[in-house]
């Protein structure tokens, strides 16, 4: 128990203070502190560490601690949303509801063809063993899905939280989210049917209709 409990110590130590001195160095040159923070998490994560100190990687990241970091990972999340929500100043959406919607769709539609365009262009290199209407619709629908819980913390760092631009913009994205989950939940149930129609029709309305029995229950 102790063991364990002194690898998530260890890596959190890690994680935090490589997202704390990445945020500082993004933060000089005008950018998002949280943009660093990412590039802290790509560095400490198999494209970078793992690729080129690999045994390093392996003792700092002990699978074994993994299902604990991974707790902490969801608790924090869900912590940021909450904080997203305090923060925003949502009156603004009485006068601009119908923006938000429209920026929504925009957000998806546009991100969406362009991820069609480039899995046509990337799918021989990186994914010539997967079928190509499914690698495309994935990879469009991973384009197209914007990061909430990013852009709420670009916006607080700037100090647009509480203006119209702000609420219009992390309204959209949070329309944005939802559909996007929907559409990957709609296209893997395609996809594990092997484009069998009344078979993804069913993969699709079954979750639903169980989870209404539950509400009405």
């Amino acid at each position: 128990m102790e063991e364990t409990l002194f690898k998530v110590i260890l890596q959190l130590t890690v994680i935090i203070v490589a997202a704390r001195v990445c945020a500082a160095l993004f933060q000089r040159m005008g950018q998002p502190g949280v943009c660093g923070e990412i590039a802290a998490g790509l560095m400490l994560g198999p494209s970078v560490l793992g690729k080129f100190f690999p045994h390093l990687s392996a003792r700092l990241f002990d699978h074994s601690a993994g299902p604990i970091l991974t707790i902490f990972s969801q608790i924090g999340l869900v912590l940021l949303l909450f904080l997203i929500g305090m923060e925003f100043d949502f009156s603004h959406l009485h006068h601009h509801s119908r923006k938000a919607v429209g920026i929504s769709l925009a957000g998806i539609l546009m991100p969406f063809g362009c991820g069609l365009l480039l899995a046509r262009f990337i799918h021989p290199f990186v994914a010539k063993d997967i079928s190509f209407v499914g690698f495309s619709l994935f990879t469009a629908t991973a384009i197209s899905i914007t990061a909430l819980p990013t852009l709420g913390r670009i916006l607080i760092e700037f100090n647009l939280h509480r203006t119209r631009i702000g609420v219009t913009a992390i309204t959209a994205a949070a329309l944005n989210d939802a559909a996007g989950w929907i559409i990957l939940a709609t296209i893997n149930a395609i996809v594990r049917s092997n484009f069998h129609a009344a078979l993804a029709v069913k993969m699709v309305v079954e979750p639903l209709l169980l989870r209404c029995s539950c509400c009405w229950s």
